[in-house]
């Protein structure tokens, strides 16, 4: 890996640094268990983490597990954080901006105060966290791809929607050609919600991500209502 400036360098190190997390996606394994929780393969689950008395005294952070669906052969890992749990390493995926603009200065500067601030909270660096003081939830999220039914099993992708766009159930968010410019298929919202993300770089083969949706909540999600 080429690290461009201090600031990528910095940020690569915070990274790489062990950090637990408040919610965290859990792949390729049977089954996963963080402190008051165990969660087997496809299930979400809730409960805490209780981190051992420092100077605020004794914590207990509340966690949600999904032990999700991604690869389970380190051989064909694919992603970079799931490399890392296939092999039993703790991984954490942290998006921020878009577009891959590797000079976002805002964006880059905003992961490395979300991850000293877990950091401190954790008592892993001295100083207090930077709590936010109405933290945002999204469920249900879903990833939308571009079908592997479809007789095409390649095209344009043509986004309609915006990052951080509110949208309704149903909502068109784009559609995708074939290469010759016929409309093979519309992308549409499964339901209310906020898109995470949309790609922005047209062409799409079958099965790859087009756009990541999640329903507002004002609340943490419970075991009860997220559990399949």
């Amino acid at each position: 890996m080429e690290i461009g400036n201090s600031r990528q360098l910095r940020l690569a190190l915070a990274l790489l640094w062990p950090v637990p997390a408040s919610c965290g996606i859990l792949r390729a394994q049977e089954a996963w268990k963080v402190g008051t929780v165990r969660a087997a393969a496809g299930e979400t689950r809730s409960g805490a983490l209780s981190v051992p008395r420092g100077p605020d005294g004794e914590t207990n952070i509340p966690i949600t597990l999904i032990n999700g669906g991604r690869p389970r052969d380190p051989a064909a890992s694919q992603f970079c954080s799931n490399t890392a749990v296939t092999r039993g390493k703790p991984a954490t995926t942290i998006e921020s901006g878009g577009m891959g603009i590797a000079d976002d200065e805002e964006s880059i500067a905003r992961i490395e105060r979300g991850v000293a601030s877990v950091m401190r909270h954790l008592h892993m660096l001295e100083g207090k966290a930077d709590l936010p003081a109405h933290p945002r939830w999204y469920e249900p999220a879903e990833v939308l791809r571009f079908p592997e039914s479809l007789p095409e099993k390649a095209g344009l992708f043509f986004p309609l929607a915006r990052k951080g766009q509110m949208v309704a159930r149903d909502a068109l968010l784009g559609y995708v050609t074939d290469f010759f410019g016929k409309r093979v298929y519309d992308l549409r919202s499964p339901f209310a919600g906020e898109v995470l993300y949309i790609i922005g770089t047209p062409p799409i083969s079958a099965g790859e991500p087009l756009a990541f949706i999640g329903a507002v909540r004002s609340e943490a999600p419970t075991a009860e209502r997220m559990t399949p």
